[in-house]
């Protein structure tokens, strides 16, 4: 009797480890916690299928100057925008690295949330 109560618990253990592994592997609100909470970061997390071809990204990028070089303004030498292009061949995203949280703020009030006009971000504490 006591065997098969074990072997019940374990198999609750098992069932609810393999739950949370699923979910998190499909919605990474674990690593998004994580980001936001520790490391005052921001991550897209889309798939490469998801992810606008490089030419959408660097025309949004020369189109919209005026936008890099404000946010680039609001820490001179601290603030470093980038094209993506090594996670997925041919598609790309934008990473802005950024000093400190009331800049990261700043970031996103200027672009009105957290895309770079319709271009997927990463916002990277460094």
């Amino acid at each position: 009797m006591q065997k098969k109560r074990w072997a019940r618990i374990g198999m609750v253990i098992v069932l609810v480890i393999l739950a949370v592994f699923l979910f998190e592997n499909k919605t990474r609100l674990l690593h998004r916690i994580a980001d936001e909470v520790l490391f005052n970061n921001y991550h897209h997390y889309l798939s490469c299928k998801d992810l606008p071809d490089l030419e959408t990204v660097e025309r949004q990028l020369n189109e919209f100057d005026s936008t890099v070089k404000q946010i680039e303004s609001l820490s001179e030498g601290n603030v470093a925008l980038e094209v993506d292009k090594s996670s997925c061949p041919g598609k790309g995203s934008i990473k802005i690295y950024f000093p400190s949280r009331s800049v990261r703020q700043q970031i996103e009030e200027i672009l009105g949330g957290k895309t770079f006009h319709g271009v997927p971000l990463d916002l990277i504490n460094w």
